[in-house]
């Protein structure tokens, strides 16, 4: 199956019924940081995205939608990534036998912008 089919398969706009719960409030870190001493924040959020993350476009009538989500039981290190780029963290319960799943989730220009800040360290 190709790249275009894979990303317009009708089950791709399917969504998961999460739970959100409210984010704690953390003031942006770019607005208190210079972008020097931003970027130890950059590096480390290229990793934890490269192992944890996923780049998602939906095609959602009739444009494509773009969504970086990631996904982790340490809701902290997701908070972080809120504090420097923005987004939501919400949590799916799962199991009681396994702990619950955070995730944080940015879109459209957002998402574009946390993508320019850590491909570098990529």
């Amino acid at each position: 199956m190709s790249l275009p089919e894979l990303l317009f398969r009708p089950d791709l706009g399917k969504r998961a019924s999460f739970q959100y719960t409210p984010a704690r409030y953390f003031p942006m870190l770019e607005e208190v940081l210079s972008e020097e001493e931003l970027v130890p924040y950059y590096a480390w959020a290229a990793g934890f995205i490269d192992g944890e993350g996923t780049i998602t476009l939906i095609r959602s009538n009739g444009r494509l939608d773009l969504f970086l989500i990631v996904g982790n039981t340490a809701k902290e290190s997701l908070d972080r990534l809120s504090s420097l780029f923005g987004g939501s963290v919400f949590n799916r319960k799962r199991s009681v036998k396994r702990k619950d799943i955070y995730y944080w989730k940015v879109s459209a220009s957002r998402a574009l912008n946390a993508i320019d800040k850590v491909e570098p360290y990529s």
